[in-house]
């Protein structure tokens, strides 16, 4: 279970930097791949056993990178998205905070009880601010 406390040590610039590292290497592993099917001699020119198990060797490189490229590539969703999660989760958190510090003001100087309060998750994220009945 996620605590708030985890919420706060979870930095979203860090994350940005892993997303960015793994586009660069996504990127690298498709060059690599380009780079490895131009050096591939045509099939006219290698010809033979040695040639057929250069093949296959060659073509199970190719297979590995293009599958590193694509595993690669299909974390970037995900940590994009927690990305966005993180902001929205430490932006919430800062404003419940601002309201229990507000809230904890009022009550002190005003002797409301806590329990007045009936604010709903959904109005407080967009009001920034209980709503009281």
């Amino acid at each position: 279970m996620v605590t708030p406390a985890d919420v706060r040590r979870w930095d979203p610039v860090r994350l940005e930097e892993a997303f960015r590292t793994i586009g660069m290497a996504r990127d690298t592993l498709l060059r690599l791949d380009a780079a490895l099917s131009a050096a591939r001699p045509d099939d006219a020119d290698w010809q033979g056993t040695a040639a057929e198990l250069g093949r296959a060797a060659h073509d199970r490189i190719a297979d590995r990178l293009r599958a590193l490229g694509e595993d690669t590539g299909a974390l970037r969703p995900g940590l994009g998205g927690a990305i966005d999660a993180v902001v929205a989760m430490r932006a919430d958190l800062a404003m419940l905070d601002g309201v229990a510090r507000q809230a904890a003001s009022s009550s002190a100087t005003t002797a409301r009880s806590p329990t007045g309060c009936t604010a709903s998750w959904a109005s407080l994220r967009e009001s920034g601010s209980p709503s009281r009945r």
